[in-house]
């Protein structure tokens, strides 16, 4: 994929600083050499770049990658997704990209798979960054988003939103627990199936995923059959 020209270990790579000055310059003979494509990519790479300055973060290059995040081309919005990961390597800066979240959160239902799983990945990183009150907020409007992708063809993604699903649990402040019970009942079927996948490692992460939800539901006999995985119990 191209993202493997801009970054490299979770970084900007050498090639996309140079582009970056390429495309700025304002000469006629490097213009003229440069497709509209990459253009708007150095564009997206550029605010990426800006927003890496958590001390001099400019708010015009966040509102650059949350356009290209609503960009028609999924390939620019894949791009953003990428960089948005190489941001989160960094507390500082993972605590000021998350007014993007909500289109982040869009981009779960998108119809690319690999945009799906690099949205996965953002919530995956940057739940840890938050305040335990605004994670918790988020946890709340995550969860249902999530439940779709327990059925998805590819299993990494299954694997990645149930995971992400079982860690939601662990985040959930007391004053928002009755809500999130509510949320949770729908994943039940779901994650009990899941634990017969033929993917080894979704099916494992089901089970865990499965015990978390007991527990936030505070369902004892639940949490007794999967602990002595006696699942054949659940009727």
């Amino acid at each position: 994929m191209w993202e493997l020209m801009f970054f490299q270990n979770k970084r900007l790579t050498k090639f996309s600083t140079e582009l970056i000055k390429v495309v700025g310059s304002r000469e006629w003979r490097h213009r003229r050499l440069i497709s509209t494509t990459v253009v708007h990519a150095c564009k997206i790479l550029e605010a990426v770049q800006d927003c890496s300055n958590a001390e001099q973060l400019q708010y015009s290059s966040l509102q650059v990658l949350q356009e290209y995040l609503r960009c028609p081309n999924p390939r620019f919005r894949s791009l953003v997704l990428m960089g948005l990961i190489t941001l989160l390597e960094r507390p500082e800066t993972a605590r000021k990209i998350q007014v993007l979240l909500p289109d982040v959160m869009e981009a779960l239902q998108d119809a690319h798979k690999y945009i799906r799983m690099k949205a996965l990945l953002v919530f995956q990183n940057v739940m840890s960054h938050m305040e335990r009150k605004k994670a918790s907020r988020t946890a709340l409007q995550l969860s249902e988003k999530l439940l779709p992708l327990f059925d998805d063809d590819c299993s990494q993604l299954r694997e990645l939103s149930i995971c992400l699903f079982k860690d939601l649990m662990k985040v959930v402040v007391c004053c928002d627990k009755k809500r999130m019970k509510n949320k949770v009942w729908r994943g039940l079927v779901p994650l009990f199936f899941h634990m017969s996948d033929q993917n080894e490692r979704v099916a494992k992460v089901s089970g865990e995923a499965l015990l978390a939800v007991a527990e936030i539901l505070e369902w004892e006999d639940l949490k007794y059959v999967i602990r002595a995985q006696q699942t054949w119990r659940i009727t």
